[in-house]
């Protein structure tokens, strides 16, 4: 079993051969990268004195690939899937940049929610609105189809070029997010033991943790369907969260998962808040592939309000590490 270092220095050494005589005149870059709030380990190959102004550089990261190894995938496996990728990457990259240019307009402006804290330094740079202990930030939507997503934060300086205010922003971004990419709500009951499989756990560890969840018939699990990091956006629609307590005629609690999914849990099914604090910390302890948890707060929706508050701060795990 290679550690880390030695992991990654067989993807340097291994790559670039792996991709073939192509590529003979491509070399590795490495950069530290700012992502989900945490930065992280990221390469990508490039040709020899390209010009950084009109690179296309696709980028993997280090330590995502390491724990498909640590998880069990073969080393062979992991470089085979590296230099598809990069290949991939390398192709799709002009088309993506050309998409980029040609489709810079209001039609094509999403917004994502992000943690504020843990984003403080980007909000200095983009326009944004704070939401609860959260902060919208807005992307262009440059590249959508079943198997890929692309996307590109918009800065300060691109929308003071384009005479984007950050209220013009939001209001096109709010309309095309859940046009293009529409919320899905499944019962948990139907994919927990998925979910928690999918984060790394046996399947005798995720058939105990799916019968610790409270009532998992009333629990609901709120994506884009595998799309991008959006899914959280759920929380920006009042519209759509209303409909949903009309269904059960309840009060919701709303556990933002992470930036692509939200849990929704009626009150009126007796669940009570330990019961929620219980199942929001067995799915915060699993691994959703280095998703981010944008918050460790419970939200509370009022359905005759339409308000959303967050409940009392918890510590995720403080009172459940026996559970």
């Amino acid at each position: 079993m290679l550690n880390y270092e030695e992991f990654k220095d067989e993807i340097r050494c291994r790559l670039l051969p792996a991709m073939g005589t192509k590529y003979e005149k491509y070399v590795i870059e490495e950069m530290r990268v700012f992502k989900m709030g945490k930065f992280k380990d990221g390469f990508g190959v490039r040709k020899i004195n390209s010009n950084v102004n009109n690179r296309v550089m696709p980028t993997l990261y280090f330590d995502d690939l390491y724990r498909d190894y640590l998880n069990g995938e073969p080393f062979d496996d992991v470089l085979m899937s590296v230099s598809q990728a990069m290949q991939r990457g390398l192709k799709d990259g002009k088309r993506i940049k050309k998409a980029a240019s040609d489709n810079m307009n209001y039609d094509n402006v999403i917004c994502q929610l992000v943690n504020a804290d843990d984003y403080k330094s980007l909000l200095e740079d983009v326009p944004h609105r704070f939401f609860l202990d959260l902060a919208v930030i807005y992307r262009w939507c440059i590249d959508v189809s079943h198997n890929s997503f692309a996307s590109a934060v918009i800065d300060n300086d691109i929308a003071a070029k384009l005479g984007y205010t950050e209220e013009e922003l939001y209001k096109h971004a709010i309309k095309n997010t859940a046009k293009i990419f529409q919320p899905i709500a499944q019962s948990m009951q139907e994919i927990a033991f998925d979910i928690f499989v999918r984060g790394g756990a046996s399947a005798a560890e995720a058939k105990e943790m799916s019968k610790r969840l409270p009532d998992s018939d009333t629990i609901y699990f709120v994506s884009n369907g595998g799309n991008p990091k959006v899914g959280a956006t759920i929380l920006l629609y009042s519209d759509k969260l209303k409909k949903f307590a009309n269904r059960f005629s309840s009060d919701l609690y709303l556990l933002p998962l992470s930036s692509m999914e939200v849990i929704l849990i009626p009150t009126c099914y007796k669940n009570d808040l330990d019961a929620v604090y219980k199942c929001f910390f067995d799915l915060n302890n699993v691994n959703f592939n280095n998703e981010e948890i944008i918050s460790e707060n419970i939200y509370y929706y009022e359905r005759s309000s339409g308000e959303i508050s967050v409940l009392d701060p918890v510590i995720i795990g403080e009172d459940y590490d026996d559970a």
